[in-house]
């Protein structure tokens, strides 16, 4: 199933950013970063090319790092942004101040 997932989500990566609705959430985004102290640190999950949320937070002084299944998608990505495929594999203690997982 995972490998479904992963190919799926490859094969719909450029035209899935080319129509991605870039503000959508940005009002959700605006409510978070208020709950956040400066420079927070935030795991993007699911995180896809990092438009838009990604590219949003760290316009305004988050450090960001995302983690996602597909290849495709980080390859992609525009926001200059940490990103890891499938798993977490830096340091295990490090801490972030929130978990997002942006939903369409």
């Amino acid at each position: 199933m995972e490998e479904v997932v992963r190919s799926g989500y490859d094969a719909i990566a450029d035209t899935y950013l080319a129509h991605r609705d870039r503000s959508s959430n940005l009002k959700y985004l605006d409510i978070l970063l208020k709950l956040l102290p400066p420079g927070a640190h935030v795991l993007d999950v699911g995180c896809g090319t990092g438009v838009p949320a990604a590219l949003y937070l760290i316009a305004r002084g988050c450090a960001v790092t995302g983690i996602d299944i597909s290849e495709r998608q980080i390859e992609l990505e525009h926001a200059g942004f940490r990103v890891l495929v499938d798993q977490i594999d830096g340091d295990e203690n490090e801490q972030y101040h929130v978990l997002l997982a942006e939903i369409d």
